[in-house]
């Protein structure tokens, strides 16, 4: 039941990445600053913080879930498990 939970997680997160990595190559295509500068305007400023605000919310999160995931991989190792300090 463990491995089945672990490998789905697995599977979840590299999905995620490949996700992710499709989204870093479609940024890498965009143009450069010199050319960015005649398109920005307020509209284009909020949509660019809103992306930057979600992908920071996914950092986050992907953090969160790495955490959990180190201690309850620690957890079910030792039964005499005590919490560390960070």
């Amino acid at each position: 039941m463990y491995l089945l939970s672990f490998q789905r997680l697995y599977d979840n997160l590299l999905d995620a990445r490949i996700k992710i990595q499709k989204g870093l190559l479609a940024v890498n295509s965009l143009p450069q600053s010199d050319i960015v500068a005649k398109y920005r305007d307020e509209t284009a400023m909020e949509t660019l913080n809103r992306a930057k605000e979600a992908a920071y919310n996914v950092f986050v999160r992907t953090l969160e879930l790495q955490q959990v995931h180190l201690l309850t991989t620690r957890k079910s190792k030792n039964s005499n498990w005590l919490p560390e300090t960070y």
